[in-house]
Parts: C-alpha cells; sequence; structure tokens
C-alpha cells in the first residue's frame, strides 16, 4: 500500500508540476498568463465598453441639461408643471 501511495504521490506532482511549466511559457496564449497586467483580452474589452460609455453619459448629460434650459422659460430655476407640460406637447409634435 506504501508503494501505492508514494506512486499515486509522484504522479501528482509530475502532472501539476508540468502544468506551472505549461502556463508560464512565453507562447502560451491563455488569457491567465498575462494576469495582473492590462494586457488581457477582458480588460482590453473593459476599457473599450467603459470609455464608450463615459462619452455616451456625457452626451445624455448634455442633452438633458440643455432640456431643462429650455423648459425653465421663466428662468427661475426650477421647472413647473405648466413649463414641464408645454415643453413635452412642443417636442411630440415635432
Amino acid at each position: 500500500m506504501n508503494k501505492f501511495t508514494c506512486s499515486i504521490l509522484a504522479a501528482v506532482l509530475s502532472l501539476s508540476t508540468y502544468s506551472v511549466l505549461a502556463a508560464t511559457t512565453e507562447s502560451n496564449t491563455d488569457d491567465a498568463s498575462a494576469l495582473g497586467t492590462s494586457e488581457t483580452p477582458q480588460l482590453i474589452q473593459q476599457n473599450r465598453r467603459t470609455a464608450d460609455r463615459g462619452s455616451r453619459h456625457k452626451d445624455c448629460m448634455h442633452k438633458m441639461k440643455m432640456n431643462m434650459k429650455m423648459m425653465d422659460t421663466n428662468n427661475d430655476g426650477m421647472i413647473s408643471k405648466d413649463e414641464f407640460m408645454t415643453f413635452h406637447e412642443k417636442s411630440s409634435t415635432i
């Protein structure tokens, strides 16, 4: 039984050593070899989405601010229900 346990342990150790060596070679194209760097495909894609979302968000916020200024017809800094309804009635007929 002792020889069997030693042979199993030796097999597991050699397989784990092989997997570590295979994962750390420079020719490896697996994503895990670049963990901790900014060159992983997941981080590159995430950066693209985040940058795009930021510009879309800014555009949307700018449009919303412009609409708010156009709604406030008496320039008191507040939008009344009448100003809101008038603005949306005009914009829905266009």
